[in-house]
């Protein structure tokens, strides 16, 4: 397996150090706040939830308590139509006093509420009634914790804790996107310059997909594990062109499975690609098309040890194809996200690297580097807009010229839902 020696692979290394001072000098400048005072027995084990932001309590206004009830006040007003309650964050336990029935179930509400950054635990109240109270699927020190739910026909004090079952269609998946891989599933559009080109010079790159996770087990001590359905379509448009020619298309579709535990969360897939020239493209150009289509199979496993870094690999074959090229494929990368989310809380660095090697260009480097800043909601981060600058050199990922080299300088936007 070749290593990536050349001048355009060491001045991306060099870019992504920098983006990387930068991502974490605010933070290693940032005041240090007191340490906090030791908690009580009963509390040294609770967990901290996986979401919660690190510097809270140090952000300037609003005090975290007024920061998460202000969110949660406007989620049960616009997602849920509830205008009469009462508020108060105690512990991190989100408690809701009702005046009226909810139309909206209460345990469908109160899963709402559990994505409010801060939030650990939810209890929804209607006089001496529970109707809801659930807390954060998330590991303890001493095992699995346990999500409680409370049946709304239950009377004052008949708590009872509930298995929670298998979930369908759960509203994020377990294997994240990478961030720099270019054939990973999402919604984009990229100016790309491409460097010592023959053919292309300015280049518009769109995609359309996404990952839609399917179904979801429950946690238990090994874990849990999902099964989902990814599909994109990524396309190329020549800016230089007159009618600004289709150029290249590429169809993507398939099926995976993950298992998370941990920091630890792995991927296997099997997807379809298939690839077309652009018609106007194909009419002004004498290109020979490719008939290319194929059906890989791989595993990819992803390590986060800190919030700020994850780490992967992994690697596949191609079951099918055709033409009929070698099989063999890897790939390696990391990805770098700013501890500190700034302008609010809806502003954060990130940076990251993706490497693959393939049988059929000799195991040469595929290096694709990104970086730049990522828009979030303070309190709800599903939802994400990235705008990236972007480096790439190596083999074409675009199918029909799957045989060149190609350098490119970008600068996109990235949506995921």
């Amino acid at each position: 397996m070749a290593l990536c020696t050349s001048s355009p692979c060491i001045r991306a290394a060099s870019l992504l150090l920098a983006v990387a001072g930068l991502v974490f000098g605010a933070q290693a400048a940032a005041p240090r706040t007191a340490s906090p005072a030791p908690m009580d027995a009963d509390r040294a084990s609770e967990p901290t939830p996986p979401n919660d932001p690190p510097n809270a309590a140090a952000l300037p206004g609003p005090t975290p308590s007024a920061f998460v009830e202000g969110y949660a006040s406007a989620l049960l007003h616009e997602a849920h139509g509830i205008r009469d309650f009462g508020l108060s964050l105690v512990d991190r336990t989100l408690i809701v006093d009702l005046e009226d029935e909810p139309d909206s179930p209460a345990d469908k509400v109160a899963r709402s509420l559990l994505a409010v950054r801060g939030v650990q635990a939810v209890r929804i109240r209607l006089g001496e009634r529970i109707l809801a109270d659930i807390a954060r699927e998330a590991p303890r020190a001493d095992g699995e914790a346990p999500v409680e739910r409370v049946d709304e026909a239950a009377g004052p004090g008949e708590q009872q804790t509930v298995d929670e079952g298998y979930e369908l269609f759960p509203g994020d998946e377990l294997f994240d996107m990478l961030i720099a891989d270019p054939r990973w599933p999402r919604f984009s559009a990229s100016h790309q310059w491409y460097l010592d080109d023959e053919e292309l010079d300015r280049v518009g790159a769109v995609s359309f997909g996404e990952t839609f996770p399917l179904l979801r087990s429950p946690e238990a001590d090994w874990g849990r594990w999902e099964l989902a359905f990814q599909a994109g379509v990524f396309s190329v448009f020549d800016l230089e062109a007159a009618s600004l020619d289709l150029v290249n298309s590429d169809f993507f579709v398939g099926l995976s499975a993950s298992h998370h535990l941990g920091d630890v969360t792995t991927m296997v897939r099997i997807y379809h690609q298939s690839s077309h020239l652009g018609d106007e493209f194909l009419l002004r150009n004498r290109v020979d098309r490719v008939n290319l289509s194929f059906e890989v199979l791989d595993a990819l496993v992803s390590w986060e040890p800190w919030r700020w870094l994850r780490l992967y690999g992994g690697g596949g074959l191609l079951v099918h194809r055709e033409p009929r090229i070698d099989r063999g494929i890897t790939q390696v990368g990391l990805e770098l996200t700013g501890p500190v989310a700034h302008a609010g809380g809806y502003l954060r660095p990130i940076a990251a690297v993706d490497v693959q090697h393939r049988e059929e260009s000799d195991w040469k480097t595929d290096l694709s580097v990104r970086a730049g800043v990522q828009v979030e909601h303070p309190a709800l981060r599903r939802q994400r807009l990235q705008v990236l600058g972007e480096f790439y050199t190596g083999r074409s990922p675009n199918g029909q010229f799957f045989e060149r080299s190609i350098e490119t300088l970008g600068l996109g936007v990235h949506l995921t839902f």
